[in-house]
């Protein structure tokens, strides 16, 4: 059970390949650029998925 999140992450990374590289591209690359907003009262961040992940998600994965 321990190596499951490894296995279910090397899944996700090979159908994001598969899919990035089909026909269905476009799709693939307009989910990562839709807006994503997150907001408390009048502080508000509106960036891409794109952005969340290389900006947000990165600087949290680091910081540990």
């Amino acid at each position: 059970m321990e190596a499951a999140g490894g296995i279910l992450l090397l899944a996700a990374t090979l159908a994001a390949l598969v899919w990035a590289n089909s026909p269905w591209a476009e799709n693939y690359h307009a989910i990562w650029h839709t807006t994503f907003t997150l907001g408390v009262g009048h502080y508000v961040l509106s960036w891409s998925r794109h952005l969340w992940v290389n900006d947000g998600l990165m600087a949290i994965f680091f910081s540990w």
